[in-house]
Formats: structure tokens, sequence, C-alpha cells
């Protein structure tokens, strides 16, 4: 990775099939046929491909994590059961893995250190499965409960598919990919709806509620929010971009990448005001906090520069906002009703504001429920009742009162299904790939990609860890690929630095 490529074969052709998938996904929505036919195609060729080159699997499975929110772009009905096609290529691909495997007799992993908190997380999974199921809690709210968090279980299929330098250049122009596209529809969106696009409006909204992949809320001040739970990749990819730009010589860029880099960095921050998600809003800041830690005392870069590369920042970030007011403002083909400010409509009232007061309230309860199982926790499937003033939740409980099993605090969520070991094997888990990719960073020239990409990674473990205090990330496929993908491409280069010393040793006698 001598030189910064995003720009390359990968991201032309998967940008491409992208863009052709979200198409037919959409024209499913009028086909339940083509619905059908598109979920087994993309099945049968991630099999295909993953029998190849296992890497090629893992690109479906990253592409569609980043594109699909929730997974349902496709789906396939079987006995009033909706399997959606993320679990269809997590099945297909594991499988494909295993049985490779199998046959390589390669079973045994490197870095036991880092991959023993996996094993311990595991191990306090099924055990939060048992304690459900002896709690008497359904059957069917374990294995939703539950689900999220077998998407660990892809750990080796990460760790073999990135297996050098190579494959990490080609999962990042995959992955980048995917983010692009996924930047591009929300714009689109954002555009059809605060234009009222008659014509095809009608039509996007019921796609992109139905396949889940976010959700569209006209605001008080007429401001169309764009939410894709996916969009957290969005936030991520600016935190790792802004790394990359700050710290990597403009003399390593072919000139379309540096300008691509660019454009992709303002686009995730620019998404990510449009989520009007207050909870990716506090990432930002945390991500923005450690970046500038960084800057001061880690890449230690002059003072000048670093005050520099702070009003930069700011510059973005009003540039964001114009672009924003742009868009919806612009008076082609019809005006836009949007009236007032667009900062005060998610910074005023926050404790009052419905969403954000049912969160609270539900605090109390989830104390509660802890207090009575605080070592082994309740179980998978543990419901609570709590008082909401969610207008979504109001329509199927008029009385106020609502019962789930899925919780916005995420740490106390974990609390709750694993107990207070199983909470804490999950922070010993995030503590030590930490510590791995710091110690991983310090073994690096300074101002090159890697250990740019490095800190980039690292920051985005910190952003995913705040966020999970009030929007569950970490037991989501959307977190959790994340974390796979990190620890993935920090063992990878941990591999390939390790192999040149040795070299060297081997050279010097």
């Amino acid at each position: 990775m001598k030189s910064v490529r995003l720009l390359g074969r990968k991201f032309g052709y998967t940008f491409i099939l992208i863009a052709l998938v979200e198409f037919i996904s959409y024209a499913a929505f009028f086909n339940p046929t083509m619905n059908t036919i598109g979920f087994f195609l993309l099945i049968l060729a991630a099999i295909s491909l993953s029998v190849w080159k296992i890497e090629y699997g893992l690109y479906f499975i990253l592409a569609e994590l980043i594109i699909g929110s929730k997974g349902y772009l496709f789906s396939y009905e079987v006995s009033g059961t909706s399997i959606s096609v993320r679990l269809g290529l997590f099945l297909s691909i594991l499988v494909v893995w295993f049985i490779s495997a199998l046959f390589r007799k390669k079973f045994k992993f490197a870095n036991v250190g880092l991959i023993k908190w996996y094993g311990v997380l595991l191990l306090f999974v099924v055990i939060g499965i048992l304690v459900g199921y002896f709690n008497d809690n359904p059957i069917k709210d374990i294995f939703y409960d539950v689900n999220g968090w077998l998407y660990f279980a892809l750990l080796p299929v990460f760790i073999a598919a990135i297996s050098g330098k190579k494959q990490v250049q080609q999962v990042l122009q995959v992955a980048s990919a995917a983010v692009t596209t996924m930047l591009l529809k929300t714009v689109i969106l954002l555009f059809v709806f605060s234009h009222q696009i008659e014509f095809v409006l009608p039509s996007l909204y019921k796609w992109i509620r139905t396949t889940g992949v976010g959700e569209i809320t006209k605001m008080e001040n007429d401001f169309y929010r764009i939410f894709f739970q996916s969009h957290i990749y969005a936030l991520l990819s600016f935190i790792i971009v802004a790394f990359i730009i700050i710290n990597v010589s403009r003399k390593n860029f072919k000139k379309s990448d540096y300008i691509i880099y660019w454009i992709i960095g303002f686009s995730s921050i620019l998404v990510t005001f449009i989520s009007y998600s207050r909870s990716f809003w506090l990432g930002g800041i945390v991500g923005l906090a450690f970046l500038m830690y960084s800057i001061f005392f880690i890449v230690k870069l002059s003072k000048k520069k670093s005050f520099q590369i702070a009003f930069a920042f700011a510059g973005v970030f009003l540039m964001v906002y114009i672009a924003v007011l742009g868009i919806i403002k612009f008076p082609w083909p019809n005006p836009s009703t949007f009236s007032g400010g667009l900062l005060e409509e998610r910074t005023k009232d926050v404790a009052e504001e419905a969403a954000s007061a049912s969160r609270f309230k539900l605090l109390g309860p989830l104390t509660e429920k802890i207090r009575e199982n605080p070592i082994l926790g309740s179980g998978f499937g543990t419901s609570v009742t709590y008082e909401t003033s969610d207008p979504r939740a109001l329509e199927s409980n008029p009385d106020g009162l609502y019962t789930t099993y899925s919780f916005e605090w995420g740490y106390l969520d974990t609390w709750i299904e694993m107990g207070i070991f199983g909470l804490i094997s999950y922070l010993a888990l995030l503590v030590t790939l930490f510590r791995y990719g710091w110690k991983l960073y310090r073994k690096y020239v300074k101002h090159t990609l890697e250990e740019s990409l490095i800190l980039g990674l690292l920051a985005g473990i910190v952003v995913l860890s705040a966020i999970h205090f009030t929007t569950p990330y970490l037991n989501h496929p959307l977190g959790i690929g994340y974390l796979l993908l990190t620890t993935a491409i920090f063992i990878s280069l941990n591999k390939d630095i390790s192999v040149k010393h040795t070299q060297k040793k081997v050279n010097d006698k």
C-alpha cells in the first residue's frame, strides 16, 4: 500500500453492482417474484465466488451490511417467516468457509490473546441463552434477541479473507464503494422528499420502510429527516478518511484518489448531519475529540498545522450546513416548504422530545430489572414494560405502556441479557482490541497509510463505544461487523510487519 488507493477496479465494479442491486430491489418492491429471484441470485453468486476465493464472499457480506441496514433489501417468505438476504449470506458464506477449512484442516487462529476474548464473550452469550430459557422467556423472543450476536460467528471468515495487505486494500475499496452508494442514495432521497417529486415519492417511501433500510420523517420545520441505521458507516468513514487526509503526505495520493477521499469525507459528514441523529452527532463529537487529541499528542503535528486543521473542520461544517440548505432549497422542480433553522429542531427541548423522553423513562425499569439478577442477568428475550410517548409505539399501545425485549441503552441491555460478567467480557474485548491496535500503530513508520488507517479504526472503536450508551450498535450486525473488520485488518497488518521484521533479521545476519 505504497500509494493511497481507493479508486481502483474493485471500487468501480462494486459501485456499479451495488447500484444495480439497489435498482432491482426497488423494482422488486412491485414484483414479489422478482424479489425472490433476486434473493436466490445473490445467494448463489456469493456461494459461487466464495468457493473460488473466500474474500469475495466477504465482499458480499460487507457491502450488504453497509447498504442494507436491517438486511431486507431482498427476502424470501417461507411458512409465514421472512428470511432476509443478510441471514442467507451469513449462513451461506459461513458454511462455505467451514467446508473449505475442514478440507484444508485450517482451524487454528494466530493472535490467541486477542481471539480468546471473542471466545469468552461467546461463552456468556450461551449462558444468556440458557438463563433466558430457564427463566421461561418466550423462545421466539430469545431467538430474535440473540440473533444479532450470531454475527460474531463470521470472525474466522473475516480473518481468512483479509489475509494480507493486498486483501486489506481491496476490502477498503469495496467498503468505500458501498459507503459511496449509501451516501448518494441519502442525498437523492433528501432532494426527492424536500421537493415532493410525486411520481416517485410514495413508492420510494414504502420501499425504504418495507425493506428496513431506514426511516423518512417530516420534522416540524418541514425538513425531511433521512435516517438509515447504516449511516453509522458514514460517520466512521468520515473519521477514518480525516485521519488519512491529515496524516498522509499528499504526494502519496494519486490526484483522482485524493479528490475522491475529500468527496467521501465531505459527503460522509453531510449525511451524518442529514440523518438528524443526536446519537451520531454525539459520536461525531467524540470522534473529533479523539482526532484532535491524536493530532496534538500522538501524531504530534506542529501547533500551527493543528490549529489550521481545527479551522478547516469549522469551515467544512459550515459548508455542510450550506450544502444541506442548497439541496432542500434548490428552486427546481418544486420549492421546498422548509422554514427555520436546521440545528434548532434537534437541539431544543431534548429531554422533552418524544423519543428522548421515552428513552429516559426506560432507565428506571431497566435498573429495576438489573437488580433482580445482577450477576447472571435475566437472559435473552427478557422483556421490560415502560411508559412511552413515542408516536410509533403509541399507535399500537394507546395506553402509553410499551413492552419490549429490545432496549436503547446498549450497555444496560447487555447487563440484563448476560449479567455483569458478560458485560465485563465485552468491555474487555473492546479494550483488548484497542490495545492491540495501539501496539500495532507504534510499530509503523510515521505518516504512512497503515499508521493512519490504524488510528482511524481505533477512533471508530471509541465512536461506537460512545454511541452504544444510548443507541445499541455493539450488539447489532452493523457494529459487530465493524469490530470484525477492524480485528481482521489489525491481524493482517501485524502479520505483514512481523514478516518484514523477520526478513530484516535474516538479511542482517
